[in-house]
């Protein structure tokens, strides 16, 4: 495990019970504020992460203390993260591709129980632009 992970846990053991017990009730009241908040919607598009993929060790880097990698990492996946912590359902596709060669993901989120909803739209993607041939230049089906 790296230091980030080791201290995000070491942090969450100094929570009381009141703190997570707090943490849940304001988590489940935004994930219903949220869910009425998709009424209209089928399903909405965000971009996975808010800039290409970084040099490896930049969301990790070891020299830095803990509060600057919280940053760096929650500023980096700002638009996933809140469907992780509500529970919707969500996907991310890799509808580009930097001119590295790296996959630019495309976060698809929905509704409660949306799921099968999600599985059909990355169907449909992918009979529309085909990803599973590409192949980052650094993954292991390049070795």
């Amino acid at each position: 495990m790296n230091r980030f992970t080791i201290d995000f846990g070491n942090k969450a053991e100094g929570l009381s019970a009141g703190d997570l017990e707090s943490a849940e009730t304001y988590f489940a009241t935004m994930a219903q504020k949220f869910d009425s908040w998709m009424t209209p919607f089928d399903v909405v598009l965000t971009p996975v992460a808010y800039a290409p993929p970084p040099q490896t060790g930049f969301l990790f880097d070891q020299s830095k203390d803990w509060d600057v990698m919280h940053r760096r990492v929650f500023d980096f996946v700002s638009f996933t993260s809140p469907m992780n912590v509500f529970g919707l359902p969500g996907m991310s596709v890799p509808l580009a591709w930097s001119k590295g060669g790296l996959p630019i993901g495309s976060h698809f989120f929905a509704k409660y129980g949306q799921e099968p909803m999600l599985l059909e739209l990355a169907y449909e993607l992918e009979a529309a632009r085909p990803w599973k041939d590409k192949w980052a230049p650094n993954s292991i089906a390049n070795l």
